[in-house]
C-alpha cells in the first residue's frame, strides 16, 4: 500500500457538492474560500475549512487511513448487541466516569486503543470523518456531476472506493454505530439508570387484588397504587398482571422499550400487517413471543434488514415443559413492568 499516495488522495477528496473532505497544507486558506463559493454550499457544510478551522497533518491523515483500512469488520447489529451489553455491565452511578470507561471498552472490542493488539491503530477521529459520507464512490469522466469531473482534472480528486477499496463501507458502518452510542450516551445512561433505580427499589402494597385497589383508592392516585402493587413481588403474579395491564401506562403512538431485549421483540411484533391506529396491549406481545418460541426455534434477524427484523426459526428437538415457559414468561414480564407501558397506540 502506497501511504504517501492515499495521504495526497485524501487531501484532494471533494464531497459531492464539490467543498474539501478536510483542510489541510493541499490549499492555501484564500484557495479554500473560493472552493467554497464555486461549490455554491450551504456554509453548514462548510464550516471545517473555514479559518481557524483545524488542519490535519499528513501523520494525522495517514493514521485515520490506516485506522479505516485495518479495522476489523463485523456485523451491525451484533456490534450493536456487544455495545448495549457493555451499558447493562456499567454500575451507573457516575455518568462521565462511565462515559470513558464505555468508550475505553467499545474502542477494545474495535481494536483501537487496545493493548493486546501488537498493530495499534488511532481511534477514528469524528471530526476528520463527518463528511466522508458525502463522498462520491468513483468518479468518471463521464459522471452526470460535472462539477466532480472538473475536480478530478484539476486537483486529482477520487472517490472512496477508488482510495479505500470495499473496506469503506464496513469501517464506515462501524464508525457510525460507535460515534452514535457515544452521542447518545447521556440519554441512554439517564434510561438505564432510571431502569436499574426501580429494579432495585422494593415495591410494597397494601392490596392484595386488582378489585381491592379500585374499591379503595380513589381515581387521581390509582396509576401509582398500581405500580406499588404490579413492582410487588411478593403479589400473586397473575393478579399483578391485571392489574398492570388495566391501569399502567400507555403511549398514543409505537412504544419502543429501554430494555434491549424488550426493543426487538415489540420490533419483531411491529412487523406483523399491524392495522395503524390500533390499541397494542403489550403483555400480549410477551405472550405472542413465547407462543412462538414454545412451537419452533426462533431468532430475530436483522441481517436482511436493519430496520425490519425478520424471525428466522427451525424445529426444536424437544418441546419446552411447562414451567420452563413460564419462567420465560415470567422473565420477560418483570421486564415489562420496570417499563411501566401497558398499551400504546400504533401510529406514528
Amino acid at each position: 500500500m502506497d501511504l504517501k499516495n492515499k495521504i495526497e488522495q485524501i487531501k484532494s477528496a471533494f464531497t459531492v457538492s464539490g467543498t474539501p473532505l478536510i483542510k489541510s497544507d493541499r490549499f492555501s486558506q484564500e484557495e479554500y474560500d473560493e472552493l467554497i463559493k464555486q461549490s455554491g454550499a450551504h456554509q453548514s457544510y462548510c464550516s471545517h475549512l473555514y479559518k481557524n478551522s483545524k488542519v490535519f497533518t499528513d501523520e494525522e491523515i495517514g493514521q485515520q487511513i490506516l485506522t479505516m483500512l485495518n479495522t476489523s469488520s463485523f456485523n451491525k447489529d451484533n456490534l450493536n448487541d456487544m455495545f448495549y451489553k457493555l451499558l447493562d455491565n456499567l454500575p451507573y452511578k457516575n455518568e462521565n466516569e462511565e462515559k470513558l470507561l464505555f468508550i475505553d471498552n467499545m474502542y477494545k472490542i474495535i481494536g483501537w486503543n487496545n493493548s493486546e493488539n501488537d498493530n495499534l491503530l488511532v481511534p477514528m477521529d469524528e471530526t476528520f470523518w463527518k463528511n466522508f459520507g458525502s463522498m462520491p464512490y468513483v468518479i468518471n469522466d463521464t459522471d452526470s456531476n460535472r462539477k466532480l469531473v472538473e475536480l478530478k482534472k484539476r486537483f486529482g480528486a477520487a472517490g472512496a472506493r477508488e482510495i479505500f477499496g470495499v473496506k469503506f463501507d464496513s469501517s464506515y458502518d462501524i464508525r457510525t454505530v460507535i460515534f452514535n452510542f457515544i452521542y447518545n450516551f447521556s440519554n441512554e445512561w439517564k434510561k438505564q439508570q432510571s431502569l436499574k433505580i426501580k429494579k432495585e427499589t422494593l415495591y410494597s402494597s397494601i392490596y392484595n387484588s386488582l378489585d381491592e385497589i379500585e374499591d379503595n383508592v380513589v381515581v387521581k392516585n390509582i396509576k401509582s397504587e398500581a405500580k406499588k402493587f404490579y413492582m410487588d413481588k411478593s403479589k400473586d403474579f397473575d393478579e399483578r398482571c391485571k392489574v398492570f395491564s388495566t391501569h399502567g401506562e400507555n403511549y398514543t403512538y409505537i412504544f419502543q422499550p429501554i430494555d434491549r431485549k424488550l426493543v426487538k421483540i415489540f420490533e419483531a411484533y411491529n412487523e406483523n400487517n399491524l392495522d395503524r391506529h390500533s390499541t397494542i396491549d403489550t403483555l400480549y406481545i410477551i405472550e405472542w413471543w413465547i407462543d412462538t418460541l414454545s412451537c419452533e426455534r426462533s431468532i430475530i434477524d436483522f441481517s436482511k434488514n436493519k430496520y425490519h427484523p425478520s424471525i428466522e426459526s427451525s424445529d426444536r428437538n424437544y418441546t419446552p415443559s411447562k414451567e420452563a415457559v413460564e419462567r420465560l414468561n415470567r422473565y420477560y414480564t418483570e421486564k415489562l413492568f420496570l417499563e411501566g407501558i401497558s398499551e400504546f397506540t400504533f401510529d406514528w
